[in-house]
């Protein structure tokens, strides 16, 4: 990787925890609260019924989130398919 694409890569990284989250839709779910996804930046934004803080999955692809979406349960969708599979970093309700 050249060093512009590194340095690229790094400033979006750290911008990442700065972008506002998409709007998140209500979900069907007995542990999931809601849930956002962002096609650009592949970032998927949830909230959970324990607690008010937002969960940012950084590279989810498109088609995972459409399956989520349209999942029978969309609480062991994301448990199987998302949970330990991508990274994700904390938001603050007062960060979105």
């Amino acid at each position: 990787m050249s060093d512009r694409l590194a340095t690229a890569a790094r400033l979006l990284a750290t911008d990442s925890s700065r972008r506002t989250l998409p709007r998140r839709k209500a979900v069907d779910s007995e542990n999931l609260r809601s849930v956002g996804f962002n096609p650009r930046t592949l970032e998927l934004s949830i909230r959970f019924w324990s607690g008010p803080e937002i969960y940012v999955f950084r590279n989810v692809p498109v088609a995972v989130h459409k399956n989520l979406m349209a999942a029978e349960s969309v609480g062991s969708y994301f448990a199987a398919h998302v949970r330990s599979v991508y990274p994700f970093t904390l938001r603050k309700p007062t960060e979105e």
